[in-house]
């Protein structure tokens, strides 16, 4: 019928980025997966890939953490970005997407969306600030197992099994 539209998809999820990785890459394993992805030169460890694919990844996710599973899952980076609920095209500066019309804000309307911004700036540094130190947000580290185990397995400064 003319009149019927067709329901859209159901926006995609960073678990079904790591779903579609699976797929792709032909194995369920969490910790192939961020071999993979390392081998390409990304920056993401296996216990971020299974807390994604679990639904029980604490944050959302940074750029690196990003573009690999956009790399492991064969998708543009805009759409992991957008899988990880931002908003806004990705690399544009926050300044970039105000509306054009905002130089025409008063002073005052100005000052109060300036104490909001730092208000959110404030509580996002906080929440970061008490955020334990996630392993693919520092360079040359890892946490490598044998396989898709709860046991984090040995470090290894160079991603090699110990």
């Amino acid at each position: 019928m003319s009149g019927d539209t067709v329901p859209s998809p159901r926006p995609m999820t960073l678990r079904d980025l790591v779903y579609e990785a699976q797929r792709k890459r032909g194995t369920t394993s969490a910790a192939e997966l961020a071999r993979i992805a390392q081998g390409a030169g990304h920056k993401i460890v296996h216990t971020t890939v299974a807390q994604i694919r679990a639904g029980t990844y604490p944050s959302k996710p940074m750029k690196p953490t990003l573009k690999a599973l956009a790399y492991l899952a064969g998708v543009p980076y805009a759409r992991a970005h957008l899988a990880a609920g931002l908003s806004g095209p990705p690399d544009t500066p926050f300044a970039d997407q105000l509306p054009r019309d905002v130089d025409h804000l008063t002073p005052r309307q100005r000052d109060a969306v300036l104490v909001i911004i730092r208000a959110l700036l404030e509580a996002q540094q906080a929440l970061e600030a008490t955020r334990p130190a996630v392993a693919d947000e520092v360079p040359n580290v890892a946490y490598v197992t044998d396989g898709d185990i709860d046991d984090p397995g040995k470090l290894s400064e160079t991603g090699e099994t110990i």
